[in-house]
């Protein structure tokens, strides 16, 4: 709905808690600061993990709501990775991770690491998406990936 003169978010009065719910999207575990971007300069675009997920909201009591003024029920759907044009918008590519991951990382070597629902983590080619490499690492994603020094770009 905007901003207001403060920068803050206008809520939009039909997505509020109902006694029979109300249907909102993206969740109220979606947003990209969940789950960190990168930007790669070279490529020009910004990398997003996303999903087309929902959440019902609703009021259980007057005057006495839960989490987000109201019960938050999610139906969550399989998330995948997006490369944007920052000039245009566009969605450039889509990667297909299973569900919603950890944040993503991009390197100077045109490579964008992240993970995947099977316990993978991936290495993509940057520009197009296509998988480079992947190993199991036997595990759930809980972080995004990271550099160890501000030379480990370069090592990729």
């Amino acid at each position: 709905m905007g901003l207001n003169a403060k920068g803050q978010p206008i809520p939009d009065p039909k997505k509020k808690p109902s006694r029979n719910g109300t249907l909102v999207s993206p969740s109220s575990g979606g947003a990209s600061n969940w789950f960190a971007p990168t930007f790669d300069p070279m490529t020009g675009l910004y990398y997003v993990v996303a999903s087309q997920s929902y959440s019902v909201f609703y009021l259980t009591a007057e005057g006495k709501a839960e989490g987000f003024a109201g019960r938050d029920d999610f139906l969550n759907f399989p998330g995948t990775i997006e490369a944007i044009d920052y000039r245009t918008g566009e969605i450039r590519w889509t990667h297909d991770i299973g569900a919603m991951g950890p944040g993503l990382l991009t390197t100077a070597g045109n490579l964008l690491f992240a993970g995947d629902s099977s316990g993978h983590v991936l290495a993509l080619d940057a520009a197009k998406g296509a998988t480079l490499w992947h190993t199991s690492v036997g595990a759930s994603r809980q972080a995004a990936p990271s550099p160890t020094n501000s030379t480990a770009s370069n090592m990729f």
